[in-house]
């Protein structure tokens, strides 16, 4: 499905096209869009947009084609003989088949060839794009037209916005002031630069120092913003702050400048750079968590229990009509390294090899293979020199097991994407029932998960992957980070406490149609998402100040009340409606 934006007024100006969706798309597919003389590719991703310039005159049509990936090969170079290269190679494809390709290469003396001029770097292209925005003035038309269109709320909202950009266009535009102008360019956004030209974190707020003054949140919705506005000087407290392990104050905090957020989904707004950011920025830290968990869960010390004794074995839905998985993960840091959002490139491959050693360790249902991310450089004495086949990657993500590189404005800000795909990858068993993920949002992030209903299994696999993981770094010498007041401590305030997450997928047509069944799940302590528009996965809300038994329990208990709300819907609609009994006969005359 296409979507295009071209308002009348700019049929020659500009277009955009965005990716909505796709059916029937066979993995490591490319989709191409042209428009005239311009072509813009990307592997498919949903909500990918390509935006292309004007054409000179209005486009009547584009054309879309679809690419797949067939394979790849290395050549190897040593046989490289007098500056030429003449061979035969095999191209491994994803069915199993080879393509034979004659290769020639030649090498030329680069004295010879024309001087290209550089390209610029992404912190140029950046200031280039901060400076355009700047002196146009168009950052803040843009948001006047934003602000007005959500105060007039009109039913025809692109021809709104067309009159409103034509009426600019007829009145010459302010200046904007030098506060204006400099909240434009902490604003703008860059293009996207080459891979081996990535920065650090992307242009926005600084990560080394911040800055003496409070950025403006007023228009801001997360908890780091609710906690800044409402007392101002905790920003001047902090501001200065670090970590032993040189975590700032401006990396916390970074991801809820840059990112305003959105009133129907708050998010936390800030990220913990180590363990120590908890304590160092305690001040923000605590009443945010406060804000998230509630006063009432803000306990002395977090409880731990792992027993999976404790938990019946027996299944949620003996009958497999209504439940169609489970799925129960935790996360879990080193407390030795600076979290995925700071790390720097040595302290990930670091973490990567510290556990990976443990990971090679595991055995019986819980043993496997790592399988680095595809162009993963650092696993090469594994027998991996660019991380995983396509074929391993095919099947991973097919079943739910592989994470992407993350592109939201919230995890870039975070510095999740630093060094991608770098010393990442997944670790799983033959029977797809345990993996785990290396260095994506947290150092670790265990899974166990089967197409039915026992919940008890997974729990008692995943537990048993955790408490072996401990051991064997704790003979390292090393630990997972945990804190006796906030538990297990993690990238995300959202996710400390247990850090566990249980999930089940059922089936509920008669209980989801239900007006009131989000906050019947809600009261159950349950969030629910649609899966599928027929099936719903519900999962516990809690994190903190419960154990990790305590959750799983509560998560059982909710989900029978679902089931057995949902079999008594189904039982009520079955059942007839009584036909009214008949009326009783007209008593007879009496005689006469």
């Amino acid at each position: 499905a296409i979507q295009v934006c071209q308002a009348p007024f700019l049929a020659e100006l500009a277009m955009e096209v965005s990716l909505a969706r796709a059916e029937g798309l066979p993995p490591k597919a490319y989709v191409s869009v042209r428009v005239g003389e311009h072509r813009k590719q990307a592997a498919f991703k949903e909500n990918e947009v390509f935006r292309f310039p004007a054409t000179g005159s209005p486009a009547k049509s584009f054309v879309v084609d679809v690419f797949q990936k067939l394979g790849a090969a290395q050549v190897n170079l040593a046989n490289l003989v007098s500056g030429a290269l003449e061979e035969d190679i095999l191209v491994p494809t994803l069915d199993g088949s080879k393509i034979r390709l004659g290769i020639g290469l030649k090498v030329l003396d680069p004295t010879a060839l024309p001087v290209e001029a550089p390209k610029p770097s992404r912190s140029e292209a950046s200031q280039k794009a901060k400076s355009y925005l700047t002196e146009n003035g168009v950052q803040l038309i843009l948001q006047e037209m934003v602000q007005a269109l959500l105060k007039e709320q009109p039913k025809d909202a692109l021809s709104f916005m067309a009159a409103f950009i034509a009426q600019k266009q007829t009145i010459p535009a302010e200046k904007p002031s030098a506060v204006a102008a400099e909240e434009v360019a902490l604003k703008a956004s860059a293009p996207p630069a080459e891979a081996d030209d990535e920065p650090e974190y992307p242009p926005g707020f600084p990560t080394d120092s911040a800055p003496e003054q409070m950025p403006d949140l007023s228009e801001h919705c997360s908890l780091m913003a609710d906690v800044l506005n409402g007392d101002p000087s905790i920003y001047t407290l902090l501001k200065d702050r670090k970590t032993k392990g040189g975590v700032t104050f401006s990396q916390v905090i970074k991801p809820g400048v840059d990112v305003k957020g959105h009133r129907m989904v708050r998010t936390a707004g800030l990220v913990a750079g180590d363990a120590e950011s908890y304590q160092v920025f305690e001040p923000l830290m605590g009443q945010a968590l406060k804000l998230r968990f509630g006063e009432k869960l803000m306990t002395d010390s977090q409880p731990c229990d792992m027993d999976f004794s404790k938990v019946s074995p027996e299944p949620l839905d003996p009958t497999g009509e209504h439940v169609l998985s489970v799925k129960v993960h935790i996360s879990r840091n080193l407390s030795n390294f600076r979290f995925p959002t700071a790390c720097s490139e040595d302290e990930r491959k670091s973490v990567e090899q510290t556990i990976l050693k443990t990971l090679q360790e595991l055995s019986g249902e819980i043993g496997g293979d790592y399988y680095p991310l595809v162009d993963s450089d650092t696993c090469a004495a594994l027998g991996w020199p660019e991380g995983m086949s396509i074929e391993d990657e095919a099947a991973l993500s097919k079943n739910g097991m592989l994470f992407e590189e993350p592109d939201s404005s919230v995890a870039l800000s975070s510095g999740l994407a630093r060094q991608w795909p770098d010393a990442r990858g997944v670790f799983a068993n033959k029977s797809n029932s345990f993996w785990v993920w290396l260095n994506e949002e947290d150092h670790l992030k265990l899974f166990a998960g089967q197409a039915d209903s026992d919940l008890y299994g997974a729990f008692r696999r995943l537990v048993s992957a955790e408490k072996a993981i401990n051991m064997s770094l704790q003979q390292q010498g090393m630990s997972f980070a945990w804190s006796d007041k906030l538990g297990f401590l993690a990238s995300s305030p959202h996710n400390i406490g247990t850090g566990l997450c249980v999930t089940v997928t059922m089936r509920l047509p008669r209980l989801s149609a239900l007006p009131d069944f989000r906050s019947m799940c809600a009261r159950l302590k349950l969030q629910v998402k649609s899966v599928d528009g027929k099936s719903w996965a519900v999962s516990n809300t809690e994190r903190l100040g419960t154990s990790e038994v305590d959750q799983m329990l509560t998560v059982i208990q909710s989900c029978k009340e679902l089931l057995a709300a949902e079999k008594m819907a189904q039982g009520e609609a079955a059942s007839p409606t009584p036909a009214p009994a008949p009326a009783p006969a007209p008593a007879p005359a009496p005689a006469p």
